[in-house]
């Protein structure tokens, strides 16, 4: 068997440095990649939360719209019921006075019968 000679002996070497760096890098990459996927789910996780924190402003705006229509629309029911009320005694008015006078007539009336 022959002797390896320094040629082939720097060769293999290279060979293993080679080797070895291709290794290096396959595990850079590995944990390249667990990184990646590390920080997509960190993502998810915090698109997630926002997405629930999202539902519960959208819940509680509505909410809030919700109340605003209802006291708009206290306002208004109170505001027509005043007016129908002033309204109503507007009408009243002069039927009250009609049948104050026509009493007043109707008594008159009966005071000159004998």
């Amino acid at each position: 068997m022959a002797p390896w000679s320094r040629e082939k002996i720097a060769k293999t070497a290279q060979e293993v440095a080679d080797h070895l760096k291709l290794v290096e890098n396959v595990k850079a990459l590995q944990q390249g990649q667990k990184e990646i996927a590390d920080a997509i789910a960190a993502v998810d996780s915090r698109l997630r939360s926002l997405e629930a924190n999202a539902a519960a402003l959208k819940a509680e705006v509505k909410f809030e719209a919700l109340k605003e229509t209802q006291q708009a629309l206290n306002s208004v029911q109170g505001a027509f019921y005043e007016k129908l009320t002033e309204l109503s005694v507007r009408v009243a008015q002069p039927r009250i006075a009609r049948r104050c006078k026509a009493s007043d007539h109707f008594d008159r009336q009966a005071d000159l019968r004998p």
